[in-house]
């Protein structure tokens, strides 16, 4: 009783405090109503961030996992590097140990027509080559070191992976007729990948047995992987009677992709599109561009738009065709960005969740006093 009684004569007594009491708290649960509903606009934005940072994660544990394995791949790989590196290093003792007419007519692998560092696009054949002179009745053998699998071994294969071929051998007749010191029969063993993917980025050895032990060479296949990407914001706002305008880029893409396909939601808009004033042009490059224009674009126009190549990820944009004033409305609102402005703090004066809090503290302290 004696608190009731003292809260109304502060109540009664202080007519302005109870005012600012009333108007702090109208105003912030107006503010947090506020906070909420621009929560809700841009938390889907949030979800796509987290899923693409996720995706990223995943990719990258990906990646880690195909070049070095597990724990115990990468030991046992670990394991054969270190053997591999004595034999050569014994191989090498043992070869500066000859004359050189005796080394140049040993079986080895010439460094000079192997190669080092190829490079190939996804969706594209690789050709890994490796040149051995003197080859004689001895077996050349290719290896993928990620995980010491043996792919090949003279001209039979040892993988499943139908993509993996040995090409027949080629031999430098003219040099065969007339064979010298200087210049050894050579012939070439190309490992063959077709349709690459990202997941075959990597070494790959080159072995063969010679009268001083085991030589090998290891080639690098590095995996060229197309962007794809349509240029402006990943949520697009156009003004219903305007012309919808896309453009595609597709980057990183030696090779010029065989297609760009443009969808709408399901529905494939390159050739004969029921809806009539699309136009799709394409001009193919080392940067190609696919431009997408759809006139007098209505509210049927509205939904996912997706550039898709034959080489690369799919990339989808999503468009809302909305009448003018409401468009306007709906751009003001994005360029909100989630934020709350108060009136009477100043231009730009933000409303943050720390904000809040501390006017909830003050509204409680109040109130404290007050009883």
């Amino acid at each position: 009783m004696m608190h009731c009684y003292v809260r109304r004569m502060i109540l009664f007594r202080h007519p302005a405090a109870t005012s600012m009491l009333y108007s702090g708290l109208l105003l912030l649960f107006f503010s947090i109503a506020m906070a909420n509903s621009s929560q809700s606009d841009s938390s889907w934005r949030d979800d796509k961030q987290r899923q693409l940072r996720d995706h990223g994660r995943e990719k990258e544990q990906q990646q880690h996992d195909e070049e070095y394995g597990d724990d115990s791949s990468s030991a046992a790989a670990a394991e054969q590097q270190r053997i591999q590196a004595q034999e050569m290093a014994a191989y090498h003792k043992r070869l500066a140990s000859l004359s050189l007419p005796e080394a140049q007519r040993l079986t080895q692998i010439d460094l000079k027509h192997s190669d080092s560092h190829v490079t190939a696009q996804v969706g594209h054949p690789a050709y890994l080559k490796c040149a051995v002179s003197n080859q004689g009745d001895q077996l050349v053998s290719w290896a993928r070191r990620r995980d010491w699998h043996i792919l090949t071994s003279g001209r039979h294969v040892f993988t499943a992976d139908e993509r993996f071929q040995i090409l027949k051998p080629v031999e430098d007749h003219e040099q065969s007729l007339r064979p010298t010191l200087h210049q050894p029969n050579l012939t070439e063993w190309i490992l063959q990948i077709q349709f690459v993917q990202q997941r075959d980025g990597g070494f790959y050895i080159c072995q063969v047995p010679t009268d001083l032990g085991l030589v090998s060479h290891q080639v690098q296949l590095e995996v060229l992987v197309p962007d794809v990407f349509i240029l402006g914001p990943k949520d697009l706002i156009v003004d219903r009677g305007t012309t919808l305008s896309l453009v595609c880029i597709v980057e990183n893409s030696p090779i010029p992709p065989d297609y760009v396909f443009w969808f709408h939601n399901d529905m494939l808009l390159n050739y004969q599109p029921k809806r009539a004033g699309v136009k799709v042009e394409t001009d193919k490059g080392s940067r190609t561009h696919s431009k997408l224009e759809i006139k007098d674009a209505n509210e049927s126009d509205t939904g996912n738009y997706t550039c898709s190549t034959s080489s690369g990820k799919p990339y989808s944009i999503y468009v809302q065709v909305l009448a003018g004033d409401q468009a306007a409305a709906m751009s003001r609102k994005n360029s909100a960005q989630g934020h709350i402005f108060l009136p009477g703090c100043g231009t730009g004066s933000q409303l943050t969740l720390a904000h809040l809090l501390a006017a909830l503290h003050l509204c409680l302290a109040l109130i404290h006093v007050g009883r």
